[in-house]
């Protein structure tokens, strides 16, 4: 009796957990049948899915905080103080589309509540500005723009709103709800909100995150809910660097929304995992043992601070280092820009994007594993389409499956001849669930097989960049997975840029236990 009241009870909080999730399927057919592999659950929606592709992305922080040289705007800004003197929305779109960037985010409202477009719910905004006599509207040029170069548009709505004089009482839901609706009226569809979660901690503002989920679900299903949302998580820092472990799983908390105001009803653990036996002991969420697909955002400032500044840009390593700690983990990672005075973006931050273009072209242009001669140890038996060669087909849609009931397996890559790499690249396909535990990667030496690298997760993408080797073979193999192991992706790269061995292991981590 009591087993079935606890699956019961679990059932109807994951309705009311989830009930505001995008209704659709997360696999399309054509990925399953009665004889193929079948997924895992938890499982990533298209929405999500498609996320997982935006790998790298332009973060715009932009406004007041610009003009004063604050990080956080204690509401005493007058709405003069926002003044650009060659604001060029179109320049950041150019950066973006040019530099392999998917996306562009930008601050509409930051924690000052200042609104960069003449909302009709507050007098704290552009239009009461002196910048083009009030007429102005960023958010309108910044998503023209996106549009313009193809981009997908995200739109920054701080919850927190350290001006509104409603923060703190239930008609603050009301205002936050409003504004959602508006920008959608205007500016049509968005593809991304992000909901920043600072100021939350110690807050006692009765959110209604349910109707704000259900609000921008309904003007756009397809729309991803990140950070404080049920969609895209974080990694706990803001410095871009992922655990080298990385399961992009979450909690289903214990506790409905609705009985517990303001709570989160998703469990957001900042982006650490507890291990598979301590499911249920986050400090803030009791959750049951039940898991959500949930993937993982870095973000991090192209400069020291999130907001314009005459500090000095980041150096090319560190550009690039960035983007093996976040992309090459299986995360996706938003550069930060700080357009400066005049509403540009300066010119070394562009630099820096163009270098880091340069680089990944460099370093993907060849993929020696590319269509060569490759076998495993064991294979799918029920049906054809399974086997290894579609590991190094250069198609993300098919996939290596080991054969059912094996948690384990290997395949190896003849690359014809001495080839000198010093970079793989695997991915699972995460349509199908997550699953691998623990890995390694090897190469033959011509006398004995030796270790290039091993790790626990894949996931989406894993990328392990060591010192060069010359080798013909090269062999992943999968130590342990939670189901039979399935790889779409196995590459063998030369990337000319090297970075500190211990640059790969983030300083300070907690490394996460297997699930």
């Amino acid at each position: 009796m009591k087993s079935k009241s606890l699956i019961s009870l679990l059932s109807c909080l994951l309705v009311c957990s989830c009930s505001s999730l995008p209704k659709w399927t997360s696999v399309p057919s054509i990925y399953t049948g009665a004889n193929a592999p079948q997924p895992i659950p938890p499982l990533p929606t298209p929405a999500q899915y498609a996320w997982h592709q935006q790998e790298v992305q332009i973060f715009v922080h932009f406004g007041p905080n610009t003009f004063t040289g604050k990080g956080w705007g204690d509401r005493k800004e007058s709405p003069d103080v926002f003044n650009p003197t060659a604001l060029d929305c179109e320049q950041w779109a150019r950066v973006g589309k040019q530099n392999g960037f998917s996306r562009l985010t930008m601050t509409a409202k930051h924690h000052d509540g200042f609104c960069l477009w003449p909302s009709a719910f507050t007098e704290h905004s552009v239009k009461n500005s002196k910048w083009r006599d009030g007429k102005g509207d960023v958010v309108g040029e910044f998503v023209k723009a996106c549009r313009k170069y193809d981009l997908s548009v995200g739109i920054y709505l701080s919850p927190w709103d350290r001006h509104d004089a409603r923060y703190g009482t239930t008609n603050y839901n009301n205002y936050y709800v409003n504004q959602v609706n508006e920008l959608f009226d205007r500016y049509g569809k968005i593809d991304a909100f992000w909901l920043d979660l600072a100021g939350m901690q110690n807050s006692h503002m009765p959110f209604d995150w349910l109707r704000v989920y259900e609000t921008i679900y309904r003007r756009n299903p397809a729309c991803t809910v990140e950070m404080g949302g049920p969609d895209v998580g974080g990694m706990g820092n803001e410095t871009g660097a992922s655990s080298e472990t990385c399961w992009n799983l979450a909690e289903v908390p214990q506790r409905a929304p609705s009985t517990h105001p303001g709570q989160l009803p998703v469990a957001y653990t900042g982006g650490q995992q507890p291990p598979a036996e301590k499911v249920g002991a986050h400090p803030i969420y009791k959750a049951f043992p039940a898991l959500r697909y949930s993937p993982h955002l870095g973000d991090a400032s192209v400069r020291r601070g999130w907001f314009w500044n005459p500090s000095g840009s980041r150096d090319t390593n560190w550009w690039l280092q960035t983007f093996f700690n976040s992309v090459g983990r299986g995360c996706s990672m938003m550069y930060g820009f700080a357009p400066d005075r005049r509403g540009l973006f300066p010119d070394e931050d562009v630099a820096g994007a163009v270098a880091l273009k340069q680089m990944l072209d460099a370093t993907f242009k060849t993929d020696f594993a590319r269509g060569k001669s490759i076998t495993a140890t064991n294979t799918w038996q029920a049906c054809d389409g399974y086997e290894a060669s579609k590991g190094v087909d250069g198609n993300p849609n098919t996939y290596w499956a080991a054969d059912a009931g094996d948690l384990a397996g290997l395949l190896e890559v003849d690359l014809q001849k001495p080839v000198n790499f010093n970079l793989i690249a695997l991915r699972e396909p995460v349509f199908m669930g997550q699953r691998v535990k623990k890995y390694r990667v090897e190469y033959w030496n011509g006398a004995s097989w030796r270790l290039f690298s091993e790790g626990t997760t894949i996931g989406y993408q894993k990328l392990d960049r060591r010192d060069a080797v010359t080798a013909r073979k090269v062999r992943l193999v999968i130590e342990d997975s939670r189901a039979y192991p399935l790889i779409s992706h196995f590459g063998v790269h030369l990337t000319p840029f090297t970075a500190p061995v211990l640059a790969e292991k983030r300083a300070g981590s907690r490394e996460e236990k297997s699930l």
